[in-house]
């Protein structure tokens, strides 16, 4: 045996004068001039390393060398004047040092990551505005998640007047007094949120960088968030939908009514109209609870329906009962303003609506924190100097059923009173698009607040489910059924309304499924009515998938508005009494029975709906007037070839301010860390790597050279 078979055949003799990993043994033989033997030999071995521990495939290597974090982004809005929220600077990843800042206010004198606790984001993200020059040395924010004193850490991003543009008045009014307005504003860096499991490691990593006094070798992160509209030069709203780099904010309506409509015999009732939004505004686009704003209104709105349907005779109302859940609320009103335009226009998806026939309408704001000292105080606010019979009816209703639920058990006392007169008038609202469509509007929205928002966490991700009072959101359900009651029913009697009451288990079930990510949306009340695509709901409004349809595909719907929609659907609908057929001993007979068609999408009667489907169930048909209605800018058309920006419209306030928002593609957002030596470091391991494979080449070049001499003398 020649002396490189020697050299080889040592791999497999177990001689631990050099061990390596899987008991391979090397025993060197010859003598100095085996030098190029032994560079081949530690090349194997190299090899064979990596085949031990498993590094199969270019994925695998990456694991092991990159460690990957859990969280949710702030991501890059567009509107027709620019944009805001958070993108990486260029198309490539951003590499830099984790960094932990515990005070906002100090200094950075290199490119860094940025890692600090969530109170501290706040007055991090103002200098940052009011600091440009201090941006060019963040390379991306990471925010811990894990916050202390609850109290201490609440802020609002948005601003002190939110969406002031869109209001019926012109005042410079502060209701918002937390908001800072950075939801308003471009960051040219990553922000990132992190789960509480991803703070953990990201503490040990910086606990490590600390030990090494921020020393080479580094732990680093690196951010992918490039956002397509960067890729594409895109920056707004008008020129991105153009090159297909975004999409437009909006997603789906849901309205019903009680009693469901009779197509063959359409009355022309008026119409009281009960409205609340579903979704709401966050820094971090799925990290959007809205629990008190808005979410409190809606699962107020959906309790108070369920009241309202156990009502005796309800179909002989002498007023139509209509409830709308809007969203897009918080990007430019665009579910009610939608509305309003289908509306007008004739949309089919509202036959049995008209405008005209609108007679009163009350929207359920915020009302989740109410109560205060055991007793809940609401404030209704209205139009300035609107004096109208059919608002003053509204006030009156709410006094009335106000003053019948003194004393009530199940949700306790209710108070309520007028807003200050001080008020410039409604404050932030989806009412405001009824009034600027209509300034002689009957409208009423009811808030938890007098001249200011009680929420200071307005917008913000920490409004959750701890930022709310459950007998609070009771306590408004129980008054609004009542109130709606009086509205509808010329003929109400104080015992019928005493007789109203809400369900407080449905509405612990409501929160626990909408706004708390335990059960989340794998309760048991969402799952008999759908199948979620969630855990846990999110209250960001999303981007509009799909052509704008009345019978969207199922899968461009959103959970929240599926979840409304069969609600809604199973409380004011009907169940037809069919005939069936059974079956019994004897054979077949026919028999009348209160019974219901069993269903999976559609039903065999025209005015009938399926509810309740899901992926494990069949539903049951109901003949139901419950609908979904696109919400999407009214300055924006699809056409066969997308999304288009149209004119404003000069008489119409709304649409001259309309920012059109918009969400960039993005292909992946993620942040992922390791250990990073220096630059020197770096050019040390190049220079050795590339000598070694010249070497290698050289190597194997004379290996050859060698074999083939040596057998041509053999």
């Amino acid at each position: 045996m020649n002396r490189l078979g020697r050299v080889i055949g040592g791999l497999s003799v177990m001689k631990l004068k050099d061990s390596f990993v899987c008991g391979i043994g090397v025993e060197w033989s010859g003598t100095s001039g085996s030098a190029l033997s032994r560079l081949i030999v530690l090349l194997v071995l190299a090899i064979c390393s990596g085949v031990c521990f498993g590094l199969k495939s270019v994925p695998e290597i990456e694991n092991s060398m990159y460690q990957m974090v859990d969280g949710t982004a702030c991501v890059r809005l567009l509107s027709i004047q620019g944009e805001v929220g958070c993108a990486g600077p260029s198309r490539k990843a951003v590499h830099a040092p984790l960094w932990y800042l515990s005070d906002a206010s100090l200094r950075l004198s290199r490119k860094t990551t940025i890692v600090m606790p969530l109170p501290a984001l706040h007055d991090f993200l103002n200098r940052i505005v009011n600091e440009p020059s201090l941006a060019k040395h963040v390379a991306g924010v990471l925010v811990e998640s894990d916050v202390g004193e609850q109290n201490a850490t609440i802020f609002s991003p948005d601003a002190k007047f939110p969406q002031a543009e869109f209001a019926p008045y012109k005042a410079q009014y502060i209701w918002n007094p937390p908001g800072s307005g950075v939801l308003q504003q471009r960051f040219n860096f990553p922000v990132f949120l992190l789960t509480p499991e991803s703070t953990a490691s990201v503490k040990m990593l910086i606990a490590s960088n600390e030990k090494r006094n921020y020393e080479y070798p580094l732990h680093v992160a690196e951010f992918d968030m490039v956002m397509q509209s960067t890729k594409s030069g895109t920056h707004d709203s008008v020129s991105c939908l153009k090159e297909w780099a975004c999409l437009p904010l909006g997603g789906y309506n849901v309205w019903s009514a009680l009693p469901a409509l009779n197509a063959s015999a359409p009355t022309e009732n008026p119409i009281v109209l009960v409205m609340a939004a579903m979704d709401s505004a966050s820094l971090f686009r799925d990290a959007t609870p809205g629990a008190d704003s808005p979410l409190s209104g809606l699962i107020a709105m959906l309790a108070a329906a369920d009241a309202l349907s156990r009502v005796p005779d309800v179909d002989q109302f002498q007023k139509q009962i209509i409830f709308l859940a809007v969203t897009g609320e918080a990007w430019g009103y665009l579910g009610s303003r939608r509305f309003l335009r289908e509306l007008a226009s004739g949309n089919p998806s509202l036959s049995g609506l008209s405008m005209s026939r609108i007679h009163q309408v009350l929207e359920v704001g915020s009302v989740g924190k109410a109560v205060d000292a055991g007793r809940a105080t609401l404030y209704f606010h209205k139009q300035k100097d609107q004096v109208s019979m059919a608002t003053q009816q509204i006030v009156e209703a709410l006094q009335s059923s106000a003053s019948s639920l003194t004393g009530a058990q199940h949700v306790g006392a209710v108070e309520i009173k007028p807003a200050s007169k001080l008020n410039p008038g409604v404050p932030p609202s989806s009412i405001m698009s009824f009034i600027q469509k209509n300034s002689s509007t009957a409208a009423v929205v009811l808030q938890e607040f007098d001249k200011v928002f009680k929420n200071p966490a307005y917008h913000s991700d920490l409004d959750g489910v701890n930022n709310i009072d459950k007998n609070s959101i009771a306590g408004t359900a129980a008054l609004i059924a009542r109130t709606v009651y009086l509205l509808g029913d010329s003929a109400a009697n104080s015992t019928q309304l005493q007789s109203i009451d809400v369900n407080s288990s449905l509405v612990d079930d409501l929160v626990g499924c909408l706004i708390a990510q335990t059960p989340g949306m794998e309760c048991d009340l969402v799952k008999g009515l759908i199948t979620p695509t969630q855990k846990y709901a999110n209250h960001y409004v999303g981007v509009f998938l799909g052509e704008p349809t009345s019978s969207p595909y199922l899968e461009n719907v959103d959970d929240t508005s599926r979840f409304v929609w069969n609600f809604l659907a199973s409380r004011t609908g009907i169940i037809r009494h069919q005939r069936v057929r059974d079956r019994d001993d004897a054979g077949r007979r026919n028999a009348f029975a209160s019974s219901f068609e069993e269903c999976t999408q559609k039903c065999s009667n025209a005015d009938e709906i399926c509810v309740g489907a899901t992926g494990e169930h069949k539903g049951r048909c109901m003949m139901s007037t419950t609908r979904y209605l696109p919400a999407y800018s009214p300055r924006l058309t699809f056409e066969s070839s997308g999304w288009k920006v149209v004119a404003a419209e000069l008489d119409d306030a709304m649409s001259q301010v309309d920012p059109v928002w918009t969400e960039s593609f993005w292909k992946a957002i993620g942040v992922r860390f390791y250990l990073k030596e220096s630059t020197s470091q770096d050019e040390l391991m190049l220079g050795v790597g590339t000598a070694l494979t010249i070497g290698s080449f050289f190597a194997i070049f004379c290996t050859k050279a060698m074999f083939h001499k040596r057998l041509k003398r053999a």
